[in-house]
């Protein structure tokens, strides 16, 4: 026990000194060693602590204060890794990264990094300004995307729907957009069998506008009802009950 509180107490030392440290180079204007004493800190520390136990709030604070005073390109590099390693543990961290990009209107990387921090305003924000490179009639394909990959990385429906919303609110209530939003309105209630209907009846020839959207929505409905509503390839079947029926 009483070891136990001295490496406590050593560590606390430690995390106060690295504090003293970085904000005197932050004084110094001192941007590259600033990303230098969190890089060290997170190799030496973070990476070698057991899963994610030391990702804690004073590292939080460490990773926002080398965001705002580092220097920029070096610490979002050191910050990918960051994010990468410990698994979105903390999303206030991601969130700081997209906004570095935002900052400098780097929109598909703050919008990539708004994704892991599930921050569905600023995922919106971004995704309209990254959709003016596109074409206005197929701004409604850019929500359903969005919609539909935070309903499948994150199972969050309230933002999803917010996201469907927001779509609406854009560019009305377009086939695609109403076909998302009964989607998770069918997959909220737990009802298979009209999401299922819906998808291979109703909705066909709405998924056919884009194949990627149509395979996510069926790995979607797979994960929560056990199987998904595309029918199986004919060969693939074949084989599986072949492979099945051997004893």
């Amino acid at each position: 026990m009483l070891s136990k509180l001295r490496i406590r107490k050593k560590e606390e030392e430690f995390k106060k000194l690295m504090v003293d440290a970085m904000e005197k180079l932050r004084t110094k204007d001192q941007k590259e060693f600033i990303v230098d004493c969190l890089e060290s800190y997170f190799v030496e520390h973070i990476k070698k602590s057991q899963g994610t136990s030391a990702v804690d709030d004073y590292f939080v604070d460490r990773c926002k204060f080398t965001m705002e005073h580092g220097d920029t390109f070096k610490a979002r590099e050191v910050m990918q890794r960051v994010v990468a390693h410990t698994e979105n543990t903390k999303p206030e961290i991601a969130s700081a990264l997209a906004a570095s990009y935002e900052s400098q209107k780097v929109y598909t990387e703050a919008y990539r990094y708004y994704f892991k921090s599930c921050n569905q305003v600023k995922i919106v924000e971004c995704l309209e300004q990254i959709m003016l490179e596109g074409y206005p009639s197929e701004y409604d394909l850019f929500y359903a995307r969005a919609a539909v990959d935070m309903l499948s990385r994150q199972s969050e429906v309230a933002r999803t729907e917010y996201i469907i919303q927001k779509g609406k609110d854009k560019c009305g209530a377009t086939p695609i957009l109403d076909l998302i939003e009964f989607f998770t309105m069918f997959l909220r209630a737990g009802n298979s069998q009209m999401l299922k209907k819906m998808c291979v009846e109703d909705y066909a020839q709405v998924l056919k506008r884009d194949p990627e959207l149509e395979g996510k929505l069926d790995k979607i409905c797979e994960k929560a009802f056990g199987e998904g509503f595309k029918p199986a390839n004919p060969m693939q079947a074949m084989l599986a009950n072949m492979m099945g029926g051997k004893k």
